[in-house]
């Protein structure tokens, strides 16, 4: 998405990650591949039809302006993350410690450093008496 916003609105832009967080009536899968929001030249952001292809969630991608499913679409590490963080922030896990749970910095901007996924736990190891024949 976001060398797709460079190539249409300019070297500067990037798709506008926080949009999607910050209008409750805007999902991340139908809206986004309606209407791919990136930053324009003037402060704010503006919206292309991003190509199809593009991921909009875990196992999905745009086709024809709607968020599709398919075992061809690429796996993310966060479904609500599929552009990962945003490319022009120094993003780090202090800060989103700083910025806390919930907020832009953390939930869209930096979304991937501050919202790792959950590690497995280690299996359970046992310790039998091996077994002896004979007695």
């Amino acid at each position: 998405a976001d060398t797709q916003c460079a190539r249409h609105f300019g070297g500067g832009s990037v798709f506008c990650r926080g949009q999607y967080g910050t209008d409750p009536t805007f999902t991340y899968d139908d809206d986004f591949c309606g209407d791919m929001l990136c930053a324009n030249l003037y402060g704010g952001c503006s919206g292309t039809l991003p190509f199809d292809g593009t991921s909009c969630g875990d196992g999905a991608w745009c086709q024809d302006g709607v968020c599709t499913p398919s075992a061809a679409a690429p796996n993310t590490v966060l479904p609500t993350c599929p552009q990962g963080d945003q490319p022009d922030t120094n993003c780090n896990f202090d800060t989103c410690l700083v910025f806390g749970a919930g907020s832009l910095y953390t939930d869209y901007v930096c979304c991937v450093t501050c919202n790792p996924p959950p590690v497995d736990p280690p299996a359970p190891t046992t310790t039998e008496e091996p077994a002896t024949v004979g007695q």
